[in-house]
């Protein structure tokens, strides 16, 4: 005889076998779904793929569904306005301007194409399924590939050189005017733009994710050969020491000499030794503080007929000839 619980175990089986049944029916469901899905995007993206952007240009983009083709497409036209944009170097000399993609930044598009059409596709048939299922809830995510690496082989940097603003001029010595005063024109210092301070400063200040770059380039000063305080004190002694001319005596006559008399009497030369600087690599060779120190003022006379003619001219009408007397001769004897 039956017992009374046989019926309510038989209501279970058969709720435990439709259970089942659904299960089984849903997972089947799930993975022809996933099946037909997959094999819709053969060649795309999978479903439910995000790609985000590192420098926070863009916002993030649904390319889920896309073709390689299509892809690579958007990718490129990212890639080229990222390239565009500007890098300025601001010189003395005037500013110039270079592009991103000149420095070797830029956005690695095989790269980011061949990565985004991994997600979903790795695992086996049921560990895809599963991050298919994933997605509908979070999306997968893959990121844009920077070309971030500054490009020092690139024709941008092989053309580098340095910008001579302006050459560094000596000091110059000359007498001019009716008193023939010693004229100091003092030196000028040269200025230079050195390539490795470009170089160094898109080194240190190229940023690849930045909308643009400015790069501040110093100027180097190329420094003149004469020191000019040091001179001009030498020739304002010399000036000042001839102002008043020259009174020379002979006998019980004098005679003053012009300024202008006197200072055509002296020889003054400045006497510049060492190599001129005219770029950076002559600076390099060359440290800025033993140029100025090559420099000196000479001092001399101009040859002793000059100033011999011009004091006889001077004193010819005050020169007696001089009587010696006569001479008599007294027994073979002066």
């Amino acid at each position: 005889m039956p017992s009374e619980s046989s019926p309510p175990r038989r209501g279970w089986k058969i709720a435990g076998f439709i259970l089942l049944g659904i299960a089984v029916l849903a997972a089947g469901g799930w993975l022809i779904s996933y099946a037909i899905d997959n094999n819709s995007h053969n060649g795309k993206v999978m479903r439910n793929v995000t790609l985000t952007f590192p420098d926070g240009r863009y916002e993030d983009a649904a390319i889920g569904g896309l073709s390689k083709s299509s892809l690579q497409t958007l990718l490129t036209d990212v890639a080229e306005e990222y390239a565009a944009r500007p890098v300025t170097l601001e010189l003395e000399s005037g500013d110039q301007t270079f592009t991103m993609g000149d420095l070797g930044f830029g956005i690695d598009v095989d790269r980011t194409v061949n990565e985004a059409l991994r997600p979903g596709r790795i695992g086996n048939f049921f560990e895809r399924a599963g991050k298919w299922v994933g997605s509908m809830l979070k999306p997968h995510k893959t990121q844009v590939h920077y070309l971030t690496d500054l490009n020092t082989d690139s024709a941008v940097f092989a053309d580098i050189n340095d910008i001579v603003i302006f050459q560094p001029k000596d000091a110059e010595l000359a007498s001019r005017g009716a008193r023939r005063s010693f004229q100091f024109t003092p030196g000028e210092d040269g200025a230079a733009i050195c390539s490795n301070d470009i170089t160094e400063g898109l080194r240190e200040s190229a940023d690849p994710f930045a909308d643009e770059i400015v790069v501040k380039v110093p100027t180097t000063e190329l420094p003149a050969r004469t020191d000019n305080d040091s001179l001009a004190e030498q020739i304002d002694i010399l000036n000042d020491a001839t102002e008043l001319g020259l009174e020379v005596r002979s006998a019980e006559t004098s005679h003053v000499f012009s300024p202008a008399v006197v200072r055509g009497w002296l020889r003054a030369e400045l006497e510049v030794a060492g190599k001129q600087i005219r770029t950076c690599a002559d600076l390099a060779e060359v440290p800025a503080s033993t140029v100025a120190a090559s420099s000196t003022l000479s001092i001399s006379l101009v040859p002793d007929e000059t100033i011999h003619s011009a004091l006889e001219e001077r004193f010819i009408d005050d020169i007696v000839p001089g009587d010696f007397g006569p001479i008599t001769i007294v027994d073979g004897k002066p």
